[in-house]
C-alpha cells in the first residue's frame, strides 16, 4: 500500500511539474522580449522600456499597486506584457467588484487611460499581444467601459467643433479619445453593437463622429498651434499619455498616421525648448519646480536624471521619433544659439462659455505667442499676449523664466501663484516683451482669485551657483550661464534669504516680491562667455546699463514697454502678437494654416505634410531645400558693453 501510495504522490508531482513547465513555456513564449510589434525599435532604446517595465512589476513589493486601482492597472500591463504574475493579473481583473470608476465631471477621466491601454493591447479581437487576457477578465473590461461610456459619452459632444473644449485641456483630450476607442473596440462586439448609449446614439453612431473629430483636431492643431497648456507641469503629460493611444490603436490607418506624426512634431517641440531633461520656455499650469515631460527621458535616455522608471505607455508601444528629432532632442550642446517662437491657444473666444457648464471655445485667431531664446546653458522663454483682444472670462496660470543646463532643478521663475504649489493665483500675470536674451515684464493680471497676493513672485532655485546683489540688480551664476534681474520701481523683499544647496528642497525655495504691483521687472541671460568666463565683468555691465522709467513706460536696451495694455517695440517695431509661421526657429518652421511642416537639425530633415486630410504624408530624409530651416542657430544675443 505503502508503495502503492509513493508511486501515485510521484506521479502527482511529475504530472503537476509537468503542468507548472507547460505554464512556464507558456509563459516564456508570452514574455518574448521585444513583442513582435516592437522589434524594430532601437536596441538601447528596447532595454529602457524593458527595464522600465520591470521596475513597474517590482513596485508589487510595496502596498500601492492593490491598494490603488489604477496604479494595479498599470501593473497588469507591466505583467501581461511580460508574461508575469499573469494568473494573477487576471484575477484581479476578473473579481466580481473590478470596474472602472467614472469622474463626475468627465466620464473617462486622465486615470482612464491605462485601462482603455490594457483592453487595447491584450484583448483577443483586435489586442497588439492577443491572448494574455483570460475570457472573463476580458469580458469585465468590456463591461465595465461600456458603463462609463453609456452614462457619459454624449453624441452632441462629439460633433462639437474642435476649438471647444470640455474643462481644462488634459482632461478634454485624455477624456475625447478614450470615449472615441471605446466606441471603436465596443462596435464590431455582437453582445453590444446594437446598444443604445444613454442619449439613443449608437456606438457606430459615436465612433464616427468621434473619428472625424480627431482628424480634424489634430489638423487645427498643425494649421493653428499646439497645446494651451504647453509645459504644464503633470498635466500636458496626461495630453501626450492619450495622443500616444490615439496614435497607438485607432482601427483607422489614416487617423493613426496622423497621430503619429503629430506626435513627432510634438516632441520636435518639447525638444527644442529642453537642456538634457529640463524644459524651458513659456509655460501654462505649471504648479512645481520641476518641468519635465515623463516620457522625454526615456525616449531619448536624456543626461541629468533617471528616466521615469513606471512607464506603461511607451514601454507597449511602437512609436519613436524620427531622426531629426532625436538628434535634436540628444544634441542639446550642439544646437548653437537660437531664438525661436510658436503660436498656441490662449484665449476663450468671446461669449462662447456655456453657463453652467465646463465647456468652451479656444480661440482660433487670439493666439498666445510662445517665445524662446537658448543657448547650450540656458533657455529663456515668455508668453507673448495681445492683452487688448477681447476674451471670455477664462483662468490661466503661466510661468516664464530661465533654466540652466547644470542642473535639472537650477531656474529662474516668475509666476504669480504666491510662491505656493497649489491654491490661488494671478491669471494671466504678466505682459512680457522679449528680444533674445533680454526680458521686459510688467504685471497685467486680469483675474486674480479671491484671497491671492496681488504681487509676481521670482523664484531663484537653491541649487544655483551664486546668487549676488549690487546696484539695485540680482545676478544669478549657473552653470555655463549668468543671468540677472533688476526690479525697476519700489525695491523688493525676500521670503527666506537665498542660501545655496547642493540638492533642491521645497524647504529651501526663495523668492523675491516687489513691494510695488506695477515696476517693471529686467531679466536679462547670457553664456559666461560672452563675458569672458568673467561675473564681475557681466555685473559692472548690467549696473551700467541705462533705464529709462517716465509715464508708465519702461526704456531698456532694444525693447520699450509702455504698460500691460499696449504692445511695445523691440527695434523700434511694434511687437507682433500675429506672426505668420505657427512654428519658427532654425528647427521647426511651419507657416500658418499651412498644414505643412519642415524641421531639421543638422542634416537630419524631416516633412509633415497634412495638408490632404485623407493622405497625410511623412518624409525622413528628404535633400535640404531652402523651404527647410538652417538645423542649426546662428543668433546673436545681447551683450551689454560690447564695443564691436
Amino acid at each position: 500500500m505503502k508503495s502503492t501510495l509513493t508511486l501515485l504522490t510521484a506521479l502527482l508531482l511529475a504530472s503537476g511539474a509537468a503542468l507548472h513547465a507547460a505554464e512556464d513555456a507558456k509563459s516564456a513564449r508570452n514574455a518574448a522580449w521585444p513583442p513582435a510589434h516592437m522589434k524594430a525599435l532601437p536596441a538601447d532604446y528596447l532595454e529602457r522600456l524593458h527595464r522600465a517595465l520591470v521596475a513597474l512589476l517590482e513596485s508589487d513589493k510595496k502596498p500601492t499597486p492593490e491598494a490603488n486601482p489604477v496604479l494595479w492597472v498599470r501593473f497588469g500591463i507591466a505583467g501581461l506584457t511580460l508574461g508575469q504574475q499573469v494568473d494573477r493579473i487576471n484575477g484581479y481583473l476578473e473579481a466580481d467588484g473590478f470596474k472602472y470608476q467614472p469622474s463626475d465631471k468627465f466620464g473617462f477621466s486622465l486615470f482612464s487611460l491605462p485601462y482603455v491601454r490594457l483592453y487595447a493591447l491584450f484583448n483577443d479581437r483586435t489586442g497588439t499581444m492577443k491572448g494574455r487576457l483570460s475570457a472573463k477578465a476580458q469580458a469585465n473590461l468590456e463591461k465595465t467601459l461600456w458603463d462609463c461610456a453609456k452614462a457619459n459619452s454624449k453624441l452632441a459632444e462629439a460633433k462639437r467643433g474642435v476649438w471647444d473644449m470640455d474643462g481644462s485641456e488634459n482632461h478634454h483630450v485624455t477624456s475625447k479619445v478614450s470615449d472615441f476607442l471605446v466606441a471603436q473596440f465596443l462596435k464590431d462586439i455582437p453582445a453590444y453593437a446594437d446598444l443604445k448609449y444613454d442619449d439613443g446614439s449608437t456606438l457606430r453612431e459615436q465612433y464616427a463622429s468621434r473619428l472625424a473629430y480627431w482628424s480634424q483636431w489634430i489638423d487645427s492643431r498643425v494649421r493653428r498651434g499646439q497645446f494651451m497648456e504647453d509645459g504644464g507641469s503633470s498635466y500636458q503629460n496626461y495630453t501626450i499619455e492619450a495622443l500616444l493611444n490615439l496614435r497607438d490603436f485607432a482601427g483607422d490607418t489614416v487617423l493613426r498616421r496622423k497621430a503619429d506624426m503629430f506626435l513627432d512634431l510634438v516632441f520636435a517641440n518639447i525638444a527644442e525648448e529642453t537642456l538634457g531633461v529640463q524644459r524651458g520656455g513659456a509655460k501654462t499650469r505649471t504648479k512645481d519646480e520641476s518641468f519635465r515631460d515623463r516620457v522625454y527621458d526615456l525616449l531619448f535616455d536624456s543626461p541629468g536624471a533617471s528616466f521615469d522608471l513606471s512607464n506603461y505607455q511607451l514601454a507597449t508601444s511602437d512609436y519613436y521619433p524620427a531622426p531629426a528629432i532625436v538628434a535634436l532632442a540628444k544634441e542639446f550642446k550642439n544646437r548653437g544659439v537660437y531664438s525661436f517662437a510658436k503660436t498656441a491657444p490662449g484665449a476663450v473666444a468671446p461669449g462662447t462659455s456655456d453657463t453652467g457648464s465646463k465647456w468652451r471655445t479656444m480661440d482660433r485667431d487670439n493666439l498666445m505667442v510662445r517665445n524662446g531664446f537658448g543657448t547650450a546653458h540656458y533657455i529663456m522663454g515668455s508668453h507673448g499676449m495681445d492683452t487688448t483682444a477681447k476674451t471670455g472670462p477664462y483662468r490661466a496660470q503661466r510661468w516664464q523664466g530661465l533654466v540652466f543646463a547644470n542642473d535639472p532643478m537650477a531656474c529662474i521663475g516668475m509666476d504669480g501663484k504666491s510662491g505656493v504649489t497649489k491654491g490661488g493665483y494671478i491669471s494671466n500675470p504678466f505682459k512680457t516683451i522679449q528680444d533674445r536674451n533680454v526680458m521686459v515684464t510688467m504685471k497685467w493680471g486680469p483675474v486674480i482669485d479671491k484671497g491671492t497676493d496681488t504681487l509676481l513672485w521670482i523664484y531663484l532655485s537653491s541649487v544655483l551657483d551664486a546668487v549676488e546683489e549690487e546696484g539695485g540688480w540680482i545676478f544669478v551664476r549657473s552653470g555655463g550661464a549668468y543671468a540677472a534681474i533688476r526690479i525697476v520701481e519700489g525695491g523688493y523683499k525676500w521670503s527666506r534669504p537665498w542660501q545655496h544647496s547642493a540638492t533642491f528642497s521645497v524647504k529651501e525655495k526663495s523668492y523675491v516680491t516687489p513691494t510695488s504691483a506695477d515696476t517693471p521687472i529686467i531679466s536679462v541671460a547670457s553664456d559666461a562667455a560672452d563675458y569672458g568666463n568673467d561675473f564681475a565683468a557681466f555685473k559692472r555691465s548690467l549696473v551700467a546699463q541705462p533705464i529709462g522709467w517716465k509715464g508708465g513706460v519702461l526704456t531698456f536696451a532694444t525693447i520699450i514697454h509702455e504698460g500691460p495694455l499696449k504692445p511695445g517695440t523691440v527695434n523700434g517695431e511694434p511687437v507682433n502678437l500675429r506672426p505668420s509661421r505657427v512654428n519658427d526657429s532654425p528647427f521647426i518652421r511651419s507657416d500658418a494654416d499651412s498644414g505643412i511642416v519642415y524641421l531639421r537639425k543638422g542634416e537630419e530633415t524631416l516633412k509633415l505634410d497634412f495638408r490632404d486630410a485623407q493622405n497625410p504624408v511623412k518624409t525622413v530624409g528628404l535633400p535640404v531645400t531652402p523651404e527647410f530651416p538652417s538645423g542649426m542657430g546662428t543668433a546673436k544675443p545681447i551683450v551689454f558693453g560690447k564695443t564691436d
